[in-house]
């Protein structure tokens, strides 16, 4: 490869390594496991309750527009279980108009041939 094209990649990827500062420093970063339940998730010997989960996937719904929690059901243990929706914020607006089609997928009872390739 010769210098003009080395020069070249170096100036685009530069310019792709602002553009994507740009956008981090447009939205904060989530805050870590370590930020929230004050150790590292992995680490030896230590594990999450599911208390401490929750909390720390609580923290992540409030301080971000692309995480929703969701209850579905009781744990054995009487506890409510959650599920993170993680996705865009345009998509998290229309949730419930997502949901519906993946219930028709789901379950394509009574729809008509080639109806869901609409």
């Amino acid at each position: 490869m010769g210098r003009t094209a080395m020069r070249s990649m170096a100036a685009v990827l530069a310019l792709s390594a602002a553009v994507g500062a740009m956008g981090a420093a447009e939205r904060p970063a989530p805050p870590s496991p370590r930020d929230v339940l004050g150790f590292d998730v992995g680490q030896d010997r230590v594990l999450a309750s599911y208390g401490e989960a929750a909390r720390y996937l609580r923290v992540l719904a409030e301080r971000s527009d692309r995480v929703r929690l969701l209850p579905i059901g009781t744990t054995v243990e009487g506890r409510t279980m959650l599920v993170a929706v993680v996705s865009s914020a345009e998509n998290l607006a229309r949730l419930d108009e997502l949901r519906a089609g993946w219930a028709r997928v789901a379950d394509p009872r009574g729809l008509e041939a080639g109806a869901l390739a609409r």
